[in-house]
């Protein structure tokens, strides 16, 4: 008789992978009991290939925007089935359902095996709003882009370049999670803004808690262990993080510097003494003119003004008419600022 000690068992996948869209379109119905949850986990403890169908198709399924409670009916025990899983079909499919399972499959089939994020973007000088699907909000500031992919157990944010305005919708069963540079910040159902700037991270606060993590290395022992803070914000403060390096750094905030810090939500910046040197790099990142403000006598002038996003004519009159500064226009795109005299 010959050896079979290496003979593996074949595994049908589109099988399993047609289980796993039927599972979803019951557990989907309204009447879906805590029987079903329970033999929908032993369906998936079946195996690893169980288990990674019915994620991918659960992602897929996010996508369509027909999440319901699959996560936590993800999490029974197998202990807890009180029937039995017959032929590893879930019975009493509502028809529509099936058509959305079939759909499903059928986008499975088409090659989407990976449900990948999205991708938004905006140029120099454009905001964007985006609207997600669980009523979250993104405001997406200059040159900035965003990835955003929805699973079943879990809100990821990827934001790439740039800063953003997150306003979360409450989900204790999937957190919203932000990845910037080094670092992770992790809500439930809050606002904030985040910001890349340089190799830091800045996190600002204006409702709810988030924590604030820095990125584990990627091996043991390889760089010093992450540091986290818990940034949280009341009626009358914010709370600012931010992440440099391996080592988070908390501020608080009266509400009105806060509202100065994300001024550029209304279309506005907001400048409180900061030196002129400084404002001028901000203002930069909305507009393609090349404003030089490398001498070193501008070091010393101050600025407290608001200025319009995108509009540097009114701000370099500012800077003429109230602080003295001569203004030399190269051409129509690039700008020499040099101190008073």
């Amino acid at each position: 008789m010959p050896e079979r000690h290496n003979v593996l068992p074949f595994v049908d996948l589109a099988e399993i992978e047609a289980q796993a869209a039927a599972w979803l379109a019951r557990l989907d119905c309204d009447d879906a009991s805590e029987a079903d949850a329970a033999a929908y986990a032993a369906w998936r403890a079946q195996s690893a290939s169980h288990r990674e169908a019915a994620d991918r198709l659960a992602g897929l399924w996010a996508e369509m925007d027909v999440l319901g409670q699959i996560a936590s009916m993800a999490g029974a025990t197998p202990q807890r089935a009180r029937r039995s899983l017959g032929g590893r079909w879930p019975s009493a499919v509502h028809p529509a359902l099936a058509a959305a399972a079939g759909l499903l499959l059928a986008v499975i089939v088409a090659g989407s095996w990976y449900v990948a994020p999205r991708s938004y973007s905006t140029g120099v000088g454009q905001q964007r709003v985006i609207n997600l699907s669980d009523g979250s909000t993104i405001q997406l500031n200059t040159d900035s882009r965003a990835e955003v992919r929805y699973t079943f157990d879990a809100r990821t944010i990827r934001l790439i370049r740039g800063e953003a305005f997150f306003d979360v919708a409450p989900s204790k069963r999937r957190p919203f999670l932000v990845y910037a540079g080094r670092g992770v910040v992790r809500a439930v159902g809050t606002a904030f803004a985040v910001r890349l700037h340089g190799p830091a991270v800045e996190v600002t606060v204006t409702k709810g808690v988030v924590e604030l993590t820095s990125a584990s290395p990627g091996r043991p022992g390889a760089g010093p262990p992450p540091s986290r803070a818990m940034l949280s914000a009341t009626a009358t403060e914010a709370k600012a993080g931010t992440l440099a390096g391996s080592q988070v750094t908390e501020t608080q905030l009266a509400s009105e510097a806060a509202g100065e810090r994300l001024a550029w939500r209304g279309g506005m910046l907001a400048f409180t003494g900061q030196a002129l040197p400084e404002v001028v790099a901000e203002m930069s990142r909305y507009t393609d003119v090349s404003i030089d403000a490398s001498d070193p006598g501008l070091r010393d002038v101050r600025v407290a003004a608001y200025f319009k996003i995108g509009e540097i004519e009114p701000m370099l009159e500012a800077f003429r008419a109230g602080l003295g500064v001569r203004v030399e226009r190269i051409d129509a795109k690039r700008v020499r600022l040099h101190a008073a005299s």
